[in-house]
Formats: C-alpha cells, structure tokens, sequence
C-alpha cells in the first residue's frame, strides 16, 4: 500500500501541486536508483519516546547506509509502525517530527511526517495537501539542495543548508 502510494501520489505529477514536476523530484530516482528501505517498528504500545528513541537509532544507522551508497543523496528510509491504533500513531509521528527535526537537520538530513488526512499545506498550493498518506509515518532522507524551502521556520535549519551547499559546492570545484 505505502509503495503504491510513493509511486503514484509522490513520485507523480499532480496538477494541484501549484508547480510542474513530480510532488517529491526526490522519490522517483530514489525508487529507479533502488534506495529506498522499508523500517517496520513492532510494538502496540510505543511511546513517542520509544519511538523517538527508535527513529533517532534509525538516522544513525542511515548516515552509515550513505557513507557507503552509490548514491547516497538519495538514501530513503519509510519507517512504519504496523502493530499502533491509527488514531495514537498520528500524534506520536507529529511529537517525535518535532522532538528530532532539529538534530537530523544539524546531520543533514530531512525527517518527513505523513498522515491520514494531514492537513499540512503544501509550498506552492496552499490548498494542496502533500503530506496526506494512507498511514502514519515518518521518513528520512538525505539534505537536497532544493530543501531550504522545507527549513524556513529556523534560522539554524537554513544555516545548516547552507553549510551544506557550501560544502557541495567546494566538493564539486
């Protein structure tokens, strides 16, 4: 159901997505190039510091995983959580989203929070809602350089965009 979703809802070009190309450009070549993996948290119980816990582990294992990609920019983890009621899953993937952002943008990368009905706006379409998916989940992914619009709410999350593009771009001279 959620690679269904990824291919047809993320990695697909919707006209109410308020600008041309694929909702996400980062997920069609992530799944053509083979990088994305499927992390299943078991537990009916989990806490949102269990699974704060569990996603902070998951990041660590990733910037691993990318060391050693041949091509780790597009590195993907969907972390799901099979065993959880809906309805304590969503409040848990919004708390933990917040409670981590900020160290997997100091270690470059991206933390994605997607719900049932989530009524997040999308950048170009307001009206538009990108981050609605057919479960709760959490996604990691390495820092792209088209992600500054993502970071906007912290002066320290751009900050570290920048140091990243900067250190692109001296890898790239």
């Amino acid at each position: 159901m959620v690679d269904n979703w990824l291919r047809t809802r993320i990695a697909a070009r919707n006209p109410e997505l308020g600008r041309p190309g694929d909702v996400c450009p980062f997920v069609g070549g992530a799944l053509v190039n083979g990088t994305v993996t499927y992390a299943l948290v078991a537990g009916a119980d989990l806490t949102a510091l269990n699974v704060a816990a569990v996603v902070g582990s998951l990041g660590t294992s990733f910037d691993r995983v990318r060391r050693e990609s041949h091509r780790p920019d597009l590195e993907t983890v969907i972390v799901l959580f099979p065993d959880m009621a809906e309805a304590i899953l969503k409040e848990i993937v919004l708390e933990v989203h917040r409670t981590l952002k900020d160290s997997f943008v100091r270690a470059h990368r991206m933390l994605g929070e997607f719900l049932p009905g989530y009524e997040s706006p999308g950048v170009h379409n307001p009206r538009f809602r990108p981050l609605a998916s057919p479960v709760p989940l959490l996604v990691i992914r390495s820092m792209v350089g088209n992600d500054a619009i993502f970071l906007r709410d912290s002066e320290d999350w751009l900050r570290e965009h920048r140091r990243l593009r900067m250190g692109e771009l001296k890898e790239g001279a």
